[in-house]
């Protein structure tokens, strides 16, 4: 993935701006555009900021949390989310994330025997000290991950 960082002087152009947007879709034509404090970035080559939430809350609490004071529950979309995961989670064995074991994903990382369904009781997914996942009992008081879509 090509990815760049322009920072705009105090003016700037119209031919600067255009000629940036050109670029991007040249580059790919699925990432859009921001301009935020001066700078121009491709989103896409910056991924999502994660918090974590180090106090317990069932799935949906956490759900609701996460998008009423974030963007939502975090996902893993690839083995870079998963590090920086797994950087925020030392000494914590089971963290919510923003997937149902049912969800069909390209990027998957279940613990082996995962996901079990435990006995057909309403399962969430959850975050192992190993970086790998886990079906847990919705209800279940875990810490949780969001994400920020923007700063």
């Amino acid at each position: 993935m090509f990815c760049f960082l322009y920072y705009f002087p105090a003016i700037v152009t119209i031919s600067q701006i255009k000629f940036l947007i050109d670029l991007q879709y040249i580059v790919d034509p699925l990432l859009s555009y921001e301009f935020q404090c001066g700078l121009f970035y491709l989103p896409g080559c910056f991924p999502h900021l994660y918090n974590l939430v180090e106090y317990g809350k069932n799935w949906a609490g956490a759900q609701e949390y996460c998008r009423n004071k974030y963007t939502d529950l975090a996902t893993v979309h690839n083995e870079q989310d998963l590090a920086k995961l797994r950087n925020l989670t030392k000494g914590l064995h089971n963290v919510w994330i923003g997937l149902i074991p049912d969800t069909e994903t390209e990027f998957r990382m279940w613990n082996d025997g995962e996901p079990n369904d435990l006995g057909h009781h309403k399962v969430c997914a959850a975050m192992l000290e190993n970086g790998k996942w886990a079906d847990v009992e919705c209800n279940n008081q875990l810490p949780f991950f969001c994400y920020n879509k923007s700063n």
